[in-house]
């Protein structure tokens, strides 16, 4: 538990920054003009994925 705990601490700025990046990304679901932010927040989340680590990540239209 130290571990993660040190390791959230160290990262934090990193952390903080990813999540800002994502939340000015207006990818409001209700409004059509808002289509093409919300297709940018899923590719945000696609790389973050990857490059956090996973084998595979896929944005999927609904």
């Amino acid at each position: 538990m130290k571990d993660l705990k040190q390791y959230i601490e160290t990262n934090k700025d990193r952390f903080l920054e990813e999540l800002f990046g994502l939340i000015r990304i207006p990818s409001i679901s209700s409004e059509e003009a808002h289509k093409p932010d919300m297709y940018k927040a899923a590719e945000y989340w696609k790389k973050t994925m990857l490059d956090a680590g996973a084998d595979k990540a896929e944005v999927m239209e609904t």
